[in-house]
């Protein structure tokens, strides 16, 4: 049968994971008498793969599910440091009570009614109320009407927090789904020319050369079949539709791009 060059000669549509796991297929699948050219082009893809894997991971860390566990230890110390004082606080006519409501009113003006907002707000309230402590030296008063290991605890879950959004000790820019959007357009655009670089020289007279040819883009055709299902075109920085091309192997996208052999 005929070889469609054409069909590989276009960018192929892709989604974050789906061009990670074909540039690791591609990966896997080159031919053993790869050509400098051949291997030069399937570089440029794995570099495309791992700068698309990179953005996808730093923009993976804001999506709300994979903060749900942080957001809980969150909630739950400043609820559990609310709540001591808040108990302290029904000592009438003692030391302890006294300093305890001045305490509720100095952090917990509106309750706890923070936690209920977006991440990035619950941290920045958070963050205002400990630097609050530490500018206004009330932790020694904190400690003496509550457990010792509250507010270090809720310190640990702020961190946490911080880091999750990329605004903790290390501050993280996270990219753009523009920058996505490239990334991917760019591993298309490396997918398509390593399809032209293996194309350039085919004899389609030659039963071995089309054999090769096809083995080694084997994945790009499966993940066409399934692109079409969809009818879609452009990348876009989404999750994609498309089922997983039916490969039976033990790739995920979070996997570092390995070298090629």
């Amino acid at each position: 049968m005929p070889i469609d060059f054409s069909e590989y000669a276009r960018p192929p549509r892709l989604d974050a994971a789906g061009g990670v796991l074909l540039a690791i297929r591609l990966i896997r699948s080159m031919p053993a008498d790869a050509t400098p050219l051949e291997r030069d082009v399937l570089n440029r893809v794995r570099d495309a793969a791992i700068e698309v894997q990179r953005i996808a991971k730093l923009r993976d860390r804001l999506r709300p599910q994979n903060l749900r566990a942080t957001d809980r230890r969150f909630d739950g110390a400043w609820a559990a440091l609310h709540g001591q004082l808040s108990a302290m606080t029904r000592l009438l006519d003692t030391e302890e009570g006294r300093e305890a409501e001045a305490l509720m009113t100095t952090l917990f003006t509106d309750g706890l009614a923070f936690v209920q907002g977006t991440y990035e707000e619950q941290w920045y309230e958070s963050k205002r109320r400990l630097d609050r402590i530490d500018e206004e030296a009330l932790e020694p008063r904190i400690a003496a009407l509550v457990h010792a290991s509250l507010l270090p605890r809720v310190r640990e879950a702020h961190a946490a927090l911080g880091d999750g959004l990329g605004v903790g000790a290390e501050p993280v820019a996270i990219p753009s789904g523009d920058e996505l959007a490239e990334a991917l357009r760019r591993l298309a655009r490396e997918v398509a020319a390593y399809a032209r670089a293996l194309a350039a020289f085919v004899d389609e007279e030659d039963e071995a050369a089309v054999t090769r040819f096809r083995a080694a883009l084997a994945a790009i055709e499966i993940h066409r079949d399934n692109t079409r299902q969809t009818g879609g075109s452009d990348p876009e920085p989404t999750e994609d539709p498309i089922d997983p091309p039916p490969i039976e192997d033990d790739l995920t996208p979070d996997q570092p791009v390995p070298p090629l052999a």
